[in-house]
């Protein structure tokens, strides 16, 4: 056994001695045996917790506090527990990736990443519903490999508007920002408060305290937030269907896509367009991409078309001279 596991497992015992006394000392509140028992037991947890950081020091890892507080309920549901510390991971797993390596905007992790920031069990302590989470780390001259990810995450809930989180985004990508949204989600929707802090092995120090309006707060910044990317489109196609007081069209490629939309203002309306004939279009498509769920919704405006039989085909190149005799 390695000299951090040793010390881990010390802290374990220590933790669930003094969870044991609390729980007789809750059913027999004045035993003084008990009382100095569970203060004993409470100096052994320091002293044990005392000796993990300065080991974990040594071995380079990270250790995060994750204390639930749910202030309308004494019991807490296994469904939401779980979905708040697996979504934690996901946050840590994607504000680091892109950091590293840049934003992303679809939400996909790399094999690598996923191993290189998978956390740990590490204990449970007294207080509501506390654990332990430990993550192998690394130091080098500017401070812990994870010190950014954690600033950036305590930093997401300083945003006050959607203008922020597009500002978050461009460094985090849009895959980050989903995962926060749903953490944020959980936590509001199961009524959790968080007391989060992070020892690194640097002897760095990191900690907030999110309570549930907070959570609310974030989703809701996010849960309105939108993007808007326009392209144009040059196809070739059929127009199965147009009317102009509607200012609405239908447009298809040949074994391709089909685009239904509106006419731009632009387009000249006041002309008499044939249904079921070639035309050469030029369409916008602009697609809203909602930041709290990755999902797309596309909008086309038609903004021109040129009849085929308009186009004028390039004269064929001149035959070659004969050779001189």
């Amino acid at each position: 056994m390695s000299d951090y596991a040793f010390y881990l497992e010390r802290v374990r015992q220590a933790s669930a001695l003094t969870s044991k006394l609390e729980a007789a000392l809750a059913t027999a509140p004045s035993n003084a045996a008990l009382r100095l028992n569970l203060s004993s037991a409470h100096k052994m947890m320091e002293r044990a917790e005392a000796e993990l950081q300065s080991i974990a020091k040594i071995e380079q890892v990270d250790l995060f506090k994750y204390r639930i507080v749910n202030a309308a309920a004494e019991s807490y549901l296994l469904q939401p527990v779980t979905a708040s510390l697996g979504l934690f991971q996901d946050v840590f797993s994607y504000i680091y990736d892109a950091l590293i390596s840049g934003p992303k905007q679809r939400a996909r992790l790399s094999r690598g990443v996923s191993d290189e920031t998978a956390m740990q069990f590490g204990y449970s302590f007294a207080g509501s519903l506390g654990v332990v989470l430990i993550a192998p780390s690394s130091m080098s001259l500017f401070g812990g490999k994870f010190e950014p990810s954690v600033q950036a995450l305590f930093d997401l809930f300083e945003v006050s508007d959607d203008d922020e989180v597009k500002d978050a985004a461009k460094i985090l990508g849009r895959a980050a920002i989903q995962k926060i949204y749903q953490w944020s989600e959980v936590n509001f929707r199961a009524g959790y408060d968080l007391d989060l802090s992070w020892v690194a092995s640097s002897d760095r120090f990191r900690g907030r305290y999110i309570d549930a309006n907070q959570f609310a707060h974030i989703a809701d910044i996010i849960g309105r937030t939108s993007e808007i990317e326009t392209r144009p489109i040059n196809i070739r196609g059929v127009l199965v269907g147009i009317n102009t007081v509607l200012r609405s069209f239908h447009f298809v490629e040949p074994e391709g896509e089909s685009f239904k939309g509106i006419l731009a203002d632009e387009f000249p309306a006041n002309i008499e367009w044939i249904v079921n004939q070639r035309y050469i279009a030029d369409i916008e498509e602009e697609v809203v991409i909602r930041y709290a769920t990755g999902d797309e919704t596309r909008r086309y405006r038609l903004l021109r078309l040129q009849s085929l039989k308009e186009v004028q085909l390039p004269e064929p190149p001149a035959p070659p001279s004969p050779p001189p005799p």
